[in-house]
């Protein structure tokens, strides 16, 4: 029974009209709820939006954290650019590599980009170096990152050490010890271009 009720509490939601919503929502002001974020719902805020005007506010702490998830993402697509050219089990030249390291490093520029300009406008917003690194770590940005964010720098793209040993050791599994070399080899053309 419990099951229903929330099914077609859930439906109702999606179907309602704009001012459903809105009288929705004052009810959850009304009852001191909470949105997902933890925000308290407003009776002013929902009293102004059954008029017609909805306002909206920027909680920087909750903006970055959320949008740290796509940050992440586009850093992982950029490895993950660098990381298909070594692992290809196809033959693979030198001005292969490069491209594939200049793809990486643009995609990964443009991800700390524009997180950087977030961590600025957090800044600006008011929060403190401080609170700005425990909200990315949080959300599972390293360190390492983090340090990049704060100072403004783009890291060069980097495979890791496990990520090399788990494709060469794939490839001497799947494909044997040649395909292995080959794969150690491209590794350490990637790592001559970091440089």
């Amino acid at each position: 029974m419990r099951q229903s009720v929330d099914i077609a509490k859930h439906l109702g939601k999606g179907l309602m009209p704009g001012v459903g919503g809105n009288i929705w929502r004052f009810w959850l002001a009304a009852t001191d709820q909470k949105r997902s974020t933890g925000q308290p719902y407003s009776m002013q805020d929902e009293t102004l939006a059954l008029l017609g005007f909805r306002s909206s506010t920027f909680d920087p702490a909750i903006s970055l954290y959320y949008r740290t998830f796509d940050f992440t993402q586009q850093v992982s697509e950029a490895r993950g650019e660098l990381s298909s050219i070594v692992r290809n089990p196809n033959r693979v030249s030198d001005a292969d590599i490069k491209s594939a390291w200049r793809m990486a490093n643009r995609k990964q520029g443009r991800a700390f980009e524009q997180m950087r300009r977030l961590v600025e406008s957090a800044e600006a917003a008011g929060m403190s170096r401080r609170e700005i690194a425990q909200s990315l770590r949080l959300s599972g940005i390293s360190q390492q990152n983090i340090n990049h964010l704060l100072r403004g720098s783009i890291p060069k793209v980097d495979l890791s050490t496990n990520a090399y040993r788990r494709a060469e050791s794939r490839a001497r599994v799947l494909m044997g010890g040649d395909a292995a070399r080959e794969v150690r080899e491209r590794y350490m053309r990637t790592q001559t271009l970091r440089e």
